[in-house]
């Protein structure tokens, strides 16, 4: 992170765009410690940044296209493992003065962050070893990697015994995943979970074959056929297309073997030990060392493209005489994709905050209220963090007449262009003393909650 201190005093300086956010003390003895970034701030501010940058990752993979859609479960998990980790990577802050003259000596310095729990543990300061610093991790941080997580897994579904279709069918259907041991050691999948997104994938098979051949049903009667007995008539289904489909799915897995499976080299990926010690690695890469070729004579590193992902549709192209249904498969999964809606959900948001009706508001503050507006429906906020920062204000009367004057202008204004929008007539303004009584009763709701 770059020092942006002496930005920040170029904007709170006489003239500057910040200047009016200053009290007159501070204009008259120039003392603007209350707004400038302290060492520890820059600290948390780096740690944020970089603890986010597993967000960011997989914002960006959303957003991509060509073969990244059979890859979409590894890299929700990937992002889960790796956010829920006790400890992350950042880059150490560049301070010009400490920076070598000689450029071959000059390299990034790493820094581990790690929580309080993981420093007790046996490898610890082995592990440690091979970073140039070492730091706690800040505790709003750890709030923020657990909230997300939560928040992820529950808005992906992927606790859920069923996964959506969408992660599983192309995931359980891409080769360099492996088979069964392989996908739940890694934890790509849970048991339950492969069980039944394999099913999944059996009676689509087994769908495409019936609408192509007569369903065979044997009705069996017991009690010598009668209908009368207690047990009444038991009937059986048996489904030759059924057969077919389990026949062309275990024909697909003996296709992902370890042996077919080139090796490839992990940047990024999804890391755990199976149940008997084993690491298990799913990642993306460069090819290391081809497999074995498939009994079809193909061979599985010729369809991994250049970032190392697998090519789904050429594969089943080329081995459609292999597996019919599952060539038909594969081509409605491939069609999805991520759908783009929160651009433009902002941009919307945006075009209603700017209302003719505010004739006052600068382009700067127009930007804060339009990105705190759509930040703050996700964001993660401590209520003890903040009713803490409240109270601490009130103690050293940070709050000022004319920043409560300005905010009930504000709240009139609000007020008036929510009735003009729900077709009411315009309230009248409120005074000091009812904006305070408003303000209790708010608070006084709050605290019954």
């Amino acid at each position: 992170m770059v020092d942006i201190q002496p930005t920040l005093k170029k904007l709170f300086e006489e003239g500057g765009m910040d200047y009016h956010m200053l009290t007159a003390q501070e204009k008259n003895s120039g003392n603007i410690d209350r707004l400038i970034y302290t060492d520890d701030d820059k600290m948390v501010l780096r740690q944020w940044e970089a603890s986010a940058m597993e967000a960011v990752y997989f914002s960006k993979f959303t957003q991509e296209r060509g073969n990244s859609y059979s890859y979409l479960l590894l890299e929700i998990q990937t992002t889960l493992h790796r956010v829920n980790r006790e400890w992350f990577e950042m880059s150490a802050e560049i301070r010009h003065n400490c920076v070598s003259p000689d450029l071959r000596k000059r390299k990034p310095k790493s820094v581990l962050v790690v929580t309080n729990a993981m420093r007790p543990t046996q490898d610890f300061h082995e592990f440690a070893s091979k970073y140039d610093e070492v730091v706690d991790m800040d505790p709003r941080v750890e709030v923020f990697r657990e909230k997300y997580v939560e928040d992820l897994s529950r808005r992906l579904e992927v606790n859920a015994d069923r996964l959506p279709v969408a992660y599983t069918r192309t995931a359980l259907l891409n080769p360099m995943f492996g088979l069964k041991p392989v996908i739940v050691g890694s934890k790509l999948m849970t048991e339950v979970q492969y069980n039944h997104a394999r099913e999944d994938i059996v009676r689509a098979i087994q769908t495409e074959l019936d609408s192509k051949n007569e369903v065979v049903v044997v009705s069996l009667m017991n009690d010598g056929g009668s209908v009368n007995s207690l047990d009444g008539e038991f009937v059986d289904e048996e489904n030759d297309n059924r057969r077919a489909a389990e026949r062309e799915m275990h024909k697909f897995e003996k296709y992902k073997m370890q042996c077919f499976i080139p090796k490839v080299k992990h940047g990024r990926c999804l890391e755990n030990e199976d149940s008997k010690g084993r690491l298990i690695k799913l990642g993306i890469g460069a090819v290391e060392k081809r497999g074995e070729n498939l009994p079809s004579g193909n061979n599985i590193a010729d369809y991994l493209d250049q970032k190392g992902r697998m090519n789904l549709l050429q594969f089943f192209k080329d081995h459609q005489s292999n597996f019919p249904n599952l060539f038909i498969i594969v081509q409605r999964e491939a069609s999805r994709r991520v759908v783009e809606v929160g651009c433009e959900r902002f941009f919307g948001q945006s075009g209603y905050i700017s209302n003719p009706r505010r004739t006052r508001l600068g382009v700067r503050n127009y930007e804060r209220i339009a990105m705190l507006s759509d930040l703050l429906r996700v964001i993660y906020i401590d209520p003890e963090l903040v009713a803490k920062e409240y109270l601490a204000r009130c103690k050293r009367g940070a709050w000022k007449k004319e920043n409560t004057v300005e905010s009930l202008k504000c709240f009139n204004l609000e007020r008036m262009i929510a009735a003009e929008e729900e077709g009411k007539d315009a309230p009248m303004p409120l005074e000091m003393e009812e904006y305070y009584s408003v303000e209790m009763d708010q608070v006084d709701n709050d605290n019954e909650e």
